[in-house]
C-alpha cells in the first residue's frame, strides 16, 4: 500500500478495501494461525489473523490499557500477550510393588525348604 493511499484509507476511515500490512495493526485481531510451506526450490511461513474481517478505524487517542490486562476467558497474561495456558496433567505417584499372596506363599516355601535342608543334613 503507498503512503498516498494509506493516508486516503486513513483519512475516509474505509472498510471495504484491501488494508494489506495494516490487518497487522487492527486491535481486534484474537487468534493467530502459521504453518511453513516447503517447496523444491524455497520455503516460506504464511501466517493468518483473525477473527475480526473489517478493518476498522479506531481512536488513536483513546486512553490504552496495559497490554494483556484485558485478556478474554480461558487466557492468561503472559509478557503483555493474552495467551491460552498449557494444560497441565498430574502423574499420580507410583506405589511400591505389592507381593501378591502366591509370591508370599512361594517365598514361604522356600524358607521352609532351606531349613529343613540345613536340619536335615547339620
Amino acid at each position: 500500500m503507498s503512503q498516498e493511499h494509506f493516508l486516503e484509507f486513513i483519512s475516509n476511515g474505509n472498510s471495504n478495501s484491501h488494508v494489506g500490512l495494516l490487518e497487522l495493526l487492527n486491535p481486534l485481531q484474537t487468534h493467530i494461525g502459521c504453518a511453513k510451506r516447503m517447496g523444491p526450490a524455497e520455503s516460506y511461513m504464511l501466517c493468518v489473523l483473525g477473527d475480526e474481517g473489517q478493518f476498522k478505524m479506531w481512536n488513536l487517542k483513546k486512553n490504552s490499557v496495559k497490554p494483556g490486562s484485558s485478556c478474554k476467558k480461558g487466557y492468561k497474561n503472559e509478557s503483555g500477550l493474552c495467551t491460552m495456558p498449557i494444560p497441565t496433567t498430574r502423574i499420580p505417584p507410583k506405589k511400591a510393588p505389592q507381593t501378591t499372596d502366591a509370591a508370599q506363599s512361594f517365598l514361604s516355601g522356600i524358607i521352609q525348604l532351606f531349613i529343613t535342608f540345613i536340619v536335615f543334613f547339620l
